[in-house]
């Protein structure tokens, strides 16, 4: 059969499916995905629903991409959102619109209510492409900023207790401490308990770590990390403080240190200008890196008030990426 003109036809998920997926997720991106992994993805999800197009020849599975929903919060009150994820093209099917089309078929099936807006995190030029071809915009680059081990300061609060979960769980003090760290800000995913729950279990193939620093007023800082064994540095998923502080910055960095037997050659976050900790982060040592991640939005709700095209109204960290 030739694979660039054979027939294709596109359809949605059906049940049992990810036999087919997760076999082509494997080869195409040399992982290991188990079935729960893939079941956490799409099944264990709060919100359940999620919108998988696949691409046939025949028989074979040519492509997918998924669209799943997530619940942010607004200054309009709740908005729902799609993040496109695991994007794949088999080898032999490539060059020929596939990605395009399933993009625009997801895009479609969700311009009906209540959906408000779709969002992705293209890294490579050509995925990029056919977003904006598609009317997708492009509304800032995100980059990691890393801290060299070495440069760290150790200073930090010896009077503030601390304590890290190995195996995250959270509560609704949790969920309140970090939407009120977030009120500053007018767009950004909902980090309710049930969340909070299934974005860091470990069914999610990935081994999530939580620091909690406390002080008087109940929990100082709360952190979500994980550690990049190929570099042998710490990813920081998630980080909310009550105090605006380099010295909380320091704290956390040192604790974690601590932790790990200082065995870790440097830290890594997605930062922006206009974060309240911004400021606090550069002054600890961090430095922007050059890899780029494009933060790619489409505005599908005409009803919707929300300015989704400004960058300054969001934040978006790591835990917003299905990569981290």
């Amino acid at each position: 059969m030739d694979k660039q003109k054979g027939n294709i036809q596109f359809r949605f998920y059906k049940e049992k499916d990810e036999v087919y997926l997760v076999r082509l997720f494997n080869k195409i991106f040399e992982k290991n995905m188990s079935f729960a992994e893939w079941n956490w993805y799409y099944k264990d999800h709060p919100l359940v629903k999620s919108f998988i197009n696949l691409a046939f020849c025949d028989t074979e599975l040519a492509g997918s991409a998924a669209g799943v929903p997530f619940v942010f919060t607004t200054s309009s009150g709740d908005a729902k959102g799609i993040r496109i994820q695991h994007a794949m093209i088999e080898a032999e099917y490539r060059n020929r619109g596939l990605f395009k089309q399933m993009i625009q078929n997801i895009s479609e099936q969700n311009v009906i209510p209540p959906f408000d807006f779709i969002f992705t995190f293209p890294t490579r030029d050509i995925s990029l492409k056919c977003f904006l071809d598609l009317n997708y915009k492009t509304i800032d680059k995100l980059f990691p900023y890393f801290l060299d081990i070495k440069k760290t300061i150790n200073v930090h609060n010896k009077d503030a207790g601390y304590s890290i979960q190995h195996e995250p769980l959270f509560d609704k003090a949790d969920a309140l401490f970090i939407s009120d760290c977030l009120k500053q800000y007018t767009v950004f995913v909902k980090r309710d308990v049930d969340y909070l729950n299934w974005r860091y279990n470990r069914k999610s193939g990935k081994e999530y770590h939580v620091l909690r620093i406390a002080g008087n007023k109940g929990i100082e800082a709360l952190v979500v990390y994980k550690i990049f064994e190929p570099s042998n540095t710490i990813d920081i998923i998630e980080y909310f403080a009550r105090s605006n502080e380099t010295d909380v910055v320091n704290t956390v960095i040192n604790r974690l240190i601590a932790e790990h037997k200082k065995s870790i050659a440097g830290f890594n976050i997605w930062m922006a200008p206009h974060y309240s900790c911004y400021d606090n982060f550069i002054n600890a040592g961090f430095e922007r890196t050059d890899f780029v991640t494009n933060f790619v939005v489409k505005k599908i709700s005409d009803e919707s008030k929300v300015d989704y095209y400004n960058f300054e109204n969001y934040y978006i960290s790591y835990g917003d990426s299905d990569i981290y």
